[in-house]
This record gives structure tokens, sequence and C-alpha cells, in this order.
């Protein structure tokens, strides 16, 4: 049987070469933009020289509803402070200095170390982790990321971006972003173990424009291993890049 072999003439040449550099293309950007873009204009857009946020956080389960208030502060990529000021967590304090987690209850006479596994624990009985609450925000330096396509999210036009660890340890090693292509703010979000198995789903029901930048402000997470259980993360008031002690990001912040 003779092999059917492609037309090698010039002309049929160029029309392939067209047709794949035109898929290529397409493949490597959403609205004009490439996927190192993409993810540098959500970085800009979700990262802040400081900030101080208040704010909620609603926990829906089989047990019922709970709320508990929190105020944050946070410096750079490396500091960041969360106070747990109503609820059955009033008190309680969670500290990062760089790659370090302590948290400080009210009855205890030191803060305790959170590392390993602990990490991964639940805080104040939510869908977020220790990770996900005082977790470093900067995607950049830590993933690489590939446009998967476009979507649409409550009638806002997204690309989707896979983003891939650039080393292990990471509380994801893969994670799935809608960004807006309006004003690069995450719509989506889905999170991933190292054998790609979803791990929680955060959904951004309401933004706020403040310091040039679109934030979120409702959130809600689902944990894929929780049964019935999801998270309201709400913000009622947010300053960006504003004047913070640094001193506040010590440990001997958390026995006041």
């Amino acid at each position: 049987m003779k092999r059917f072999r492609p037309n090698q003439g010039p002309i049929a040449g160029l029309i392939l070469w067209s047709l794949l550099t035109a898929g290529n293309a397409a493949a490597q950007t959403a609205g004009g933009l490439t996927a190192d873009a993409l993810l540098a204009h959500l970085d800009h857009n979700e990262t802040s020289t400081s900030a101080h946020v208040v704010g909620t956080i609603t926990v829906e389960d089989r047990l019922g509803k709970k709320v508990t208030g929190f105020e944050s502060w946070s410096l750079g990529d490396s500091k960041s402070l969360v106070s747990f000021t109503s609820g059955e967590e009033k008190g309680q304090k969670i500290l990062r200095l760089k790659d370090t987690l302590y948290v400080a209850y009210p009855e205890a006479d030191k803060p305790v170390k959170i590392q390993g596994a602990a990490l991964k624990d639940s805080v104040a009985g939510s869908d977020f982790s220790y990770e996900d609450m005082a977790g470093d925000r900067s995607l950049v330096s830590r993933y690489t990321a590939k446009i998967l396509g476009e979507d649409s999210v409550a009638g806002d036009a997204c690309a989707v971006l896979e983003l891939r660890a650039r080393k292990p340890g990471l509380a994801y090693p893969m994670m799935k972003v809608w960004v807006s292509l309006a004003d690069f703010s995450t719509r989506k979000g889905e999170k991933y173990s190292q054998n790609e198995r979803l791990l929680k789903t955060e959904e951004v029901l309401e933004t706020t424009k403040t310091g040039g930048r679109v934030v979120a402000s409702k959130i809600v997470m689902t944990d894929a291993l929780k049964a019935r259980s999801k998270t309201v993360f709400e913000v009622t008031r947010v300053e960006l890049d504003i004047k913070i002690d640094a001193a506040k990001f010590s440990l001997e912040e958390l026995t006041w």
C-alpha cells in the first residue's frame, strides 16, 4: 500500500506553517495576552506592600452556622498577622514570619509553632487552612502558568490559567485560576494535590475597588474532602499600601 505523503511544495508548506502557528498562538494567548503577562497582571492586582483587612468568616456545615470576626495585617510577602475578634475563637492570633507560622491562644502561656501536616488544619472550623489564611499571596515567584482557554464566570469573560509549582513543598502543587480579562481579578479558583486531585474550590461573589486594584470582598470556599460544608469569607474594610509598624509582626505581639 502506498503511504500518503503530504505535498511538500512551497505553497502547501506555507499553508501548513500558517495553520500550525495560528493554532499555537491561539493556545498561548487569551485576550491578546500571554500566560506570563496574565499572571503578572493578576499578581500586581492581588498583592500590595501592606494591607489591613477587617471582615467575617461564616462556616456552614451539618452542625449549623458559625460566624467569626477577624482583623488582619500584612507587610510585604513574608509577614502577616490575623486576629480573631469575635466568636468562639475570639482572642486567637496567627502570625506568619517568612515560612513559619505561630498560633497564640488566650489561655496559653506561649505561642504554638505550626509546621508540617498541621499547616493543612482547619482555621476556626472553616474550609480555610492555616496556609490559606496566612500564606504567601504572590504567584509569579511560586508558579509557572499555562493558558487552558477562555470561559465566562457570572457573565465576566475570563482566561483560565493552569498554575504549576516551581518547586516542591507548596500547599497546592497545581491550581486553576479564572482571571477576569476586564480587571485581572480572580473570579474562580481550584486547588489540586500533587496527584491532581481536587482539594478546594473558591468562587468570588463580590469585588471592591481600592488603591487602584480590584480585590475580592466576598469569597465562598468549599473543601472537596468535606461533605456539606462551605465557608464564606467576607471583607467589610480593606486598606492597601498603608504604613504598618513592623514591630506588629513579632512573637511579643502575640502575647498581648
